[in-house]
């Protein structure tokens, strides 16, 4: 009678812990889905902290679908496919970048705010974000 109740508890542990796991990725599927679409550089800061003139990103996007992303500077670029991950449960959200041009992993964090997507990435970083 005593191996059956420790035998209970462990599966209702599993299946809570699987239950965790499942809410998890269900939020990682839905913030990716926010993610979704064409979003429009309005400015942008590189190591120098200086911001970078209009004319020189009026053309530059960010486009999520599925799980890439695409970075162009104007509509005739091809752009750097990459593919990405999300953490939406970490304050700030951290997003990651995979193959970034001859980079392996771009770590980052960033914030949807209304309509604007603000994106803090480290060039050839590796966590800790």
């Amino acid at each position: 009678m005593f191996h059956w109740k420790i035998l209970g508890l462990f599966l209702a542990a599993v299946a809570l812990g699987a239950g965790s796991a499942m809410a998890q990725g269900d939020a990682v599927q839905a913030e990716m889905e926010t993610l979704q679409g064409t979003w429009q550089v309005t400015m942008f800061i590189d190591h120098s902290e200086k911001a970078a003139p209009a004319g020189e990103i009026k053309d530059f996007t960010f486009q999520f679908h599925d799980n890439t992303v695409i970075l162009r500077k104007d509509n005739r670029d091809s752009g750097v496919k990459s593919k990405y991950t999300v953490n939406p449960s970490k304050d700030p959200k951290w997003i990651d970048l995979d193959g970034v041009g001859s980079l392996n992993v771009t770590a980052g964090i960033y914030k949807l705010d209304g309509g604007e997507l603000h994106i803090c990435v480290v060039a050839g970083s590796r966590g800790g974000k």
